[in-house]
């Protein structure tokens, strides 16, 4: 029910998010972490991220991107790397600084609900679950023969 009478300039002040819109990267954020903020914005719904979210996905831009960076150092110091000693710890210092950077990446992922498991409902998922092969419409004798 709508509020009669006069608006109040705090419900005034409230600035709302038109629908559809997607959220810009923070101002500052450098070019790689804004990249991936638009592609993850780009992969969910606009309603997806709220105010919450918003450090918890700048988080996870900057591990993606200091990932990125590790990787792409490892790969280019290739197989030969491996053949002399000090090269050998620089190599598994950055193996070591790549798994963390992957555990961030990782927990920030599931904290923003970005895995594929996100994306499905929890009552649809429990009735798959509960008819199990018969939701899929043969019956269990079935199932070794073409349909």
């Amino acid at each position: 029910m709508a509020q009669r009478g006069r608006r109040s300039t705090a419900t005034l002040a409230v600035v709302t998010r038109i629908p559809g819109q997607r959220l810009p990267p923070p101002r500052g954020m450098p070019p790689d972490q804004a990249a991936i903020w638009r592609r993850v914005v780009a992969a969910r719904p606009a309603e997806w991220f709220d105010g919450g979210s918003l450090d918890t996905l700048a988080a996870y831009c900057r591990h993606a991107a200091d990932l990125a960076r590790i990787s792409a150092r490892l790969d280019a110091m290739g197989p030969d790397a491996l053949a002399a000693p000090d090269q050998i710890v620089v190599y598994d210092r950055l193996l070591a600084m790549r798994a963390r950077e992957t555990r961030g990446v990782i927990s920030t992922a599931r904290q923003l609900r970005l895995n594929p498991q996100a994306l499905y409902r929890a009552d649809k998922a429990a009735a798959h679950a509960r008819l199990g092969p018969a939701s899929t419409g043969r019956r269990p004798w079935e199932f070794g023969t073409e349909p």
